[in-house]
């Protein structure tokens, strides 16, 4: 499992619960719930240095507004997800008995269009949302 990530502040060793991302052709710096993943021009930061930044002389500050919510996941948030997953690899009661079956295959509905995303194996690239 990796290492929750840190504050990028120096001296600070709290873990960082958001992300600062200036937005240098509008001026604009922005603090924003912690990445998914580390960028390379971004930087995490710690609840304490989160809320206590401020722009440089002449930019705006864009701060999420609320607070910012921990970096790692509780047992219950991991919990929901084994089971979600669990579930959605179960073939459901209406598809019938499965007898002889080696291996869960999925059966597309009658008529039903290609899928427009992506497939490796058990994997699906899902497309952005549109909201």
């Amino acid at each position: 499992m990796r290492a929750p990530r840190r504050c990028c502040r120096p001296g600070c060793k709290n873990p960082a619960v958001a992300t600062l991302t200036y937005v240098y052709s509008d001026s604009t710096a922005v603090v924003g719930p912690l990445a998914t993943v580390a960028e390379p021009h971004s930087w995490d930061l710690c609840e304490v240095h989160a809320s206590r930044i401020t722009a440089p002389k002449g930019w705006e500050l864009v701060r999420h507004e609320g607070g910012f919510g921990s970096a790692t996941p509780d047992e219950d948030d991991l919990t929901a997800l084994a089971e979600a997953v669990r579930e959605a690899g179960l073939p459901s009661r209406s598809d019938g008995p499965v007898r002889g079956r080696t291996e869960f295959t999925p059966v597309a509905p009658p008529n039903a269009p290609p899928p427009r995303t992506g497939r490796r194996g058990h994997l699906r690239v899902l497309p952005d949302p549109t909201n």
